[in-house]
This record gives structure tokens, C-alpha cells and sequence, in this order.
């Protein structure tokens, strides 16, 4: 039995990517693992790359979603504070020398259009050098500052982590909305190392999104007559990779029920193998999908967090005061944290304000 798998995700796709699809179902959802202490949880700090700890990500169900933030707050909450203030003195540092060199040049152009002795001029290396100076450093300034909001919100989980009393609703809240989302974060990336070239490849066949300060992805419709939602590329891409690997195992799972005529106790794929991808999906559609919403961006301007919302009457961005004590509010402090953790290692392990890792 065939089924017709056409969805707004679908766009070109091979034959050979449907083998690995299975290889991938056949890891991710085996039978959940029994063990105890936290080298479960260690997991979550290791190579995500790994195939091995890729699956963990999907059999460990012994941990509560609290228990994985706790763990890594506790990991990594000094290195992360440092982190925090050495890019925060990178980004000053940067703008003083981006003032510098401009003022520089000018100063230079002024003396050479004013001087009469051209033995005197400074050089066109000289000016090549300033230039390839001022390059760099605007790259690196532009990089930091497209995360500085996700910086902001990892301070604000930080200074939350620290100040709260434990065993708290609130510090609860906070840390189980923070492992459901650096494990979203974590499934994300770990499948953009095993499928890469499919995500290269592949665009969503949705429709594209840019908001007024650059951020893009792709709109996502969830109710008739209600504003779509925005995800970016790899949440698209995994959404259908999902999807598609969920038809394969349908498919498997309907050839095997052909062929057997009793079902061995010991059997788990691919009939419960299909269960798992299943409830594993809607798990990660509820609680751990990375999104934001096109009626709200959050605006870091001189150590200024300002939230905006969109007017639909005036066509306008507005400032707007936030309830800090909402899900919502405390879920995207949680997700611009988990996202900073999860894809910046490079940058939150920078120990210099001279250093950073620009991509």
C-alpha cells in the first residue's frame, strides 16, 4: 500500500536518501534504553554529531526535561556568565576601533587633499590596509550583534538560575522549558551533520519570510484566519524529513504485517518503531519546535531590549511593555538561550575579547 506523501514540505528527493531515512528511523527510534545515574545526561554536553549520541536524544525518556536544563545550567553556568561579558567587551571593543579607523581615514584624506608635497601623502596601501581593517571588523561587529538578543536572553536564564530560590514553580518552569528546547535544538543539529547534503539541496517548498530587522525562514499556517507562524530552514527541512521517514516506516511497517502471520513478543521495528516516530513528532510540534511569530521581534539597541509589536491598523512597529511573568515571555528567554548554547559553541567558548569565531 503506497501512500501519497505530497506535503508543503516536499521538494526533490532521492532514492538513496529514503534508504538512509530507514538506516536513521531504525537508530533514533529503537526501544528506549534503562539506565541510571547521569551518564544519560551527559550526553546532551557531547558530540552531537555522533550517531550514537544522536539516538540517545530519542531513547532517553528516563530524564525530566527540568532535569537536562539543570544539568546544563550547572555545566556550563561559568564559562557562560564569562562568555557573556567577554563578547559584551568584544562588541564595545569593536566599536571604538571601527571609530577609530574611521576617524583615521578621514584625518588621512584630509591631510593629503590639503598637503601640496606629494612625497608627504600617505599611500594607497596605507588606505588598502585601513580598509581591509575596517572590513573585518564590521563583519565581526555584524556577527555578534545578530546575536546579542539570543545573548540577552542567555544572561536573563543565567541571572534567573542564580537568583531563584530551587524548587520553585517558577525556576521549574524555567528549566523544564529550557530542556525541552536545547533538545529540540540539540535533534536539529544533530540532523543537519547526518543529513547535510539533503538539507544543502533541498529547499522547503514554503512560503519565504523576512521581517523589518533581517530575520528570515518560512511562514507556516497552523489555524484558518489566524497569523502564521515563521520557522527557519533546518526546522522546515527536518519537519519533512520527519514526515517522509514516518511514511517509509508506514510503508515497511504495512510489506512486514503482509508477511508475518503472528507478531514476535520481541519485535519492536518496524511496527513500534512507527508508533515512537509518531508520538516523537507531536512531542516535538508541542514543546520543543523553534519558531517565532510575525507580530513580534525583540529589538537590542546600546544594552536597550525593546520589545516590538506589529500594528496591524498602522502599518507600524511599536514598543511594547511585556509580562515577564507569561509562559510566552519566559518561553523565549528559553528558546534564544538554547539556541545560543546550541549553535554558537565556538563563539561561547571565545576566552578573549580579540578572538571570535566569524562565520
Amino acid at each position: 500500500m503506497k501512500r501519497n506523501t505530497s506535503s508543503v514540505f516536499d521538494r526533490g528527493k532521492s532514492g538513496a536518501l529514503a534508504v538512509h531515512q530507514i538506516e536513521w528511523a531504525q537508530r533514533v527510534f529503537a526501544e528506549p534504553i534503562q539506565l541510571s545515574g547521569q551518564s544519560l545526561l551527559s550526553n546532551f554536553a557531547a558530540d552531537l554529531s555522533s550517531p550514537e549520541n544522536e539516538a540517545l536524544l530519542y531513547t532517553n525518556l528516563q530524564n525530566r526535561d527540568s532535569e537536562v536544563g539543570i544539568y546544563l545550567i550547572e555545566l556550563y553556568k561559568n564559562e557562560l556568565s564569562q562568555a557573556v561579558q567577554v563578547i559584551r567587551q568584544g562588541l564595545m571593543k569593536r566599536e571604538r576601533e571601527i571609530g577609530a579607523i574611521k576617524t583615521r581615514l578621514e584625518t588621512m584624506q584630509q591631510f593629503n587633499q590639503s598637503e601640496p608635497n606629494q612625497d608627504l601623502h600617505y599611500s594607497a596601501q596605507s588606505f588598502d590596509e585601513l580598509q581591509a581593517q575596517l572590513i573585518t571588523e564590521t563583519r565581526e561587529i555584524s556577527y555578534l550583534r545578530d546575536r546579542e538578543h539570543l545573548l540577552a536572553g542567555l544572561d536573563e536564564i543565567l541571572h534567573s538560575y542564580d537568583t531563584a530560590a530551587f524548587g520553585t514553580r517558577s525556576t521549574e518552569q524555567i528549566m523544564r522549558l529550557f530542556g525541552q528546547i536545547y533538545r529540540g535544538q540539540a535533534r536539529l543539529q544533530s540532523f543537519l551533520t547526518n543529513f547535510r547534503g539533503s538539507f544543502q539541496s533541498r529547499t522547503p517548498n514554503l512560503p519565504p519570510y523576512t521581517d523589518a530587522i533581517g530575520l528570515e525562514g518560512y511562514l507556516l499556517p497552523l489555524i484558518p484566519n489566524k497569523p502564521p507562524i515563521v520557522i527557519d530552514r533546518k526546522t522546515a527541512t527536518f519537519l519533512r524529513h520527519y514526515l517522509e521517514t514516518i511514511n517509509q516506516l508506514a510503508n515497511v511497517a504495512t510489506e512486514y504485517l503482509h508477511r508475518q502471520e503472528t507478531i514476535p513478543d520481541n519485535a519492536w521495528f518496524p511496527i513500534l518503531s512507527l508508533v515512537r516516530a509518531i508520538v516523537e513528532l507531536f512531542y516535538f510540534c508541542n514543546f520543543e519546535i523553534p519558531f517565532f511569530y510575525t507580530d513580534l521581534i525583540v529589538s537590542i539597541y546600546e544594552d536597550r531590549r525593546e520589545v516590538l509589536s506589529f500594528d496591524l491598523q498602522t502599518g507600524n512597529w511599536t514598543k511594547v511593555e511585556e509580562d515577564i511573568s507569561t509562559t510566552r515571555h519566559i518561553k523565549r528567554l528559553c528558546t534564544e538561550s538554547a539556541i545560543m548554547l546550541a549553535e554558537n559553541g565556538a563563539l561561547l567558548q571565545s576566552n578573549s575579547t580579540h578572538v571570535f569565531m566569524v562565520e
